[in-house]
């Protein structure tokens, strides 16, 4: 009688069978590359873009310091989509902007300039091109 206490006593979960680690190993897998790989992608803007417009805030800023006077204000019309060149070309990134600048006498002029990056997607070269073409 004491034997079969003591072996209710002692009773144990079922151990793990192999393929029940395998599964949970693999399961653990699947659940880490989804929060550190697929879970970032989804939550994150590429480096440079805004989600909503495309909009590389490099360029703007360049075309704020350098292009624009002082009495002029800037205001975009369209980015193109940010082009991810071969790994050829020195410049590995492009971008095309249609914006309009106001004078200080109250109207506006429209330019459109395609802008070559580096690896940061900082401006490296700018080319002027009449508004509304194929960047």
């Amino acid at each position: 009688m004491n034997n079969i206490r003591s072996k209710a006593k002692t009773r144990s979960f079922p151990l793990l069978t192999q393929t029940r680690i395998i599964a949970l190993l693999f399961a653990v897998l699947i659940c880490t590359i989804f929060l550190f790989k697929v879970l970032p992608l989804l939550f994150a803007k590429e480096k440079g873009n805004t989600a909503i417009d495309d909009a590389v805030p490099q360029v703007e800023e360049y075309i704020k310091k350098n292009i624009l006077k002082d009495s002029e204000s800037l205001e975009i019309i369209h980015w193109s989509k940010l082009v991810k060149r071969t790994t050829l070309d020195m410049l590995p990134y492009r971008v095309g902007v249609v914006y309009k600048i106001k004078k200080t006498n109250g109207t506006f002029r429209m330019e459109s300039k395609v802008f070559d990056l580096d690896k940061n997607k900082n401006v490296m070269f700018e080319v002027s091109v009449p508004p509304f073409e194929n960047m």
